[in-house]
């Protein structure tokens, strides 16, 4: 795991369950597999550029983001950032960005409503490198995160 994710869970207090593997996640789907789970039970992270900073949505993932209620939500369209943006920005390569440690005044984190059908059930964001993921329920990432608010803004 991360320095900064483990840092920011011991800080926030919260109870998770760390699984490390000896292949890296190639896709969300791979992810599904390897944690034996489905889909849906992954916390993908999207990062999006906006004139104000950064927005960081953690998603289902299932979800697609939805142009038109991203747009109606932040008054922007949504633009991914580059590889190298996300790594600048984040510390994270791309395929194994946590949503945890990286809120910040110019990186906003938001949870979309996508994950709010597992409260109580673990869901899996990226441990901060590309063969770690974390088990926790979306209350406890969201606190995690240190989410700026609740958004639904995915198909």
């Amino acid at each position: 795991m991360d320095e900064k994710v483990l840092e920011a869970l011991q800080r926030m207090n919260v109870e998770y369950e760390e699984f490390i593997f000896e292949t890296p996640f190639e896709t969300t789907l791979h992810s599904a597999e390897m944690l034996h789970t489905d889909m849906e039970h992954i916390a993908k992270t999207m990062v999006f550029k906006a004139p104000f900073g950064v927005i960081v949505v953690i998603a289902s993932g299932a979800a697609k983001v939805d142009n038109k209620k991203f747009k109606n939500r932040f008054e922007v369209r949504p633009v991914m950032l580059k590889a190298e943006e996300l790594l600048a920005l984040t510390g994270f390569e791309p395929g194994s960005v946590s949503p945890i440690g990286i809120a910040s005044e110019k990186l906003q984190v938001y949870m979309d409503s996508s994950l709010l059908a597992f409260c109580g059930e673990s869901v899996f964001p990226s441990g901060g490198t590309d063969r770690c993921a974390i088990g926790i329920t979306p209350e406890n990432l969201y606190k995690a995160a240190e989410c700026h608010g609740r958004v639904d803004v995915c198909k």
